[in-house]
């Protein structure tokens, strides 16, 4: 079991508020579309698991304001993982009544390794596939979380982080900070971790999510 299973920057630590507001305008400027989960190396269907609005953001601007968060917490926390590809940001919206349920971002061993994909393959594609040469035979080792809203702008909405399982019990509640709440606040933890959205029960929660990739683990 880690000793350190999350790291969260909040107040000055975190992103800043120009940091915050460049990446809402990119994502007031991308395509939206309706937030999947994929579960058994496919899709999941309905809004059981997931439900939210998302857009997609390559810019190397928005990449180079994560990665001073990302090292510093793999560092500190004792990670030390061979991870340095961030493989997009994902700015999602959640809405009254919208969600996220208990979900890993990615497996980290080899049978997650990425498949490189033929350039004219068209959409959905996996978790572990791939059109991007870069990320050929690597996984999602490092997960961050920006939070792009205000606390008092939404009810509900809180992002829980559950415990690796120790002793054969499994952390079914999870853990939250009033900090995660905070604009700017930035949350790094292992990909594999348990993690969910409560249910937002009003205004609109915010927030923008990156997977850093690396060699699957050995």
């Amino acid at each position: 079991m880690i000793t350190h299973f999350y790291l969260a920057f909040s107040d000055d630590q975190g992103l800043s508020e120009d940091d915050v507001t460049y990446l809402l305008m990119l994502a007031e400027n991308s395509p939206k579309i309706v937030g999947e989960h994929q579960t058994g190396g496919d899709y999941a269907t309905g809004d059981e698991i997931r439900d939210s609005t998302i857009c997609w953001i390559h810019d190397e601007r928005a990449y180079e304001m994560l990665k001073h968060f990302i090292a510093t917490a793999n560092n500190l926390c004792g990670w030390h993982y061979d991870a340095s590809k961030i493989e997009g940001i994902q700015v999602a919206s959640y809405k009254p009544g919208q969600h996220y349920n208990w979900h890993i971002d990615g497996d980290s061993d080899h049978h997650a390794a990425k498949k490189l994909l033929p350039a004219d393959r068209e959409l959905p594609i996996l978790i572990n596939e791939t059109k991007d040469s870069i990320f050929e035979g690597l996984v999602r080792k490092i997960t961050i979380v920006v939070q792009l809203s205000d606390g008092d702008e939404y009810e509900g909405g809180d992002l829980y982080l559950a415990r690796p399982p120790k002793d054969g019990r499994l952390d079914i509640h999870g853990e939250t900070l009033s900090q995660f709440r905070k604009k700017g606040t930035v949350i790094v933890f292992p990909s594999y971790i348990r993690h969910k959205v409560d249910p937002v029960s009003k205004g609109i929660r915010r927030s923008a999510v990156a997977w850093v990739n690396g060699p699957p683990f050995k």
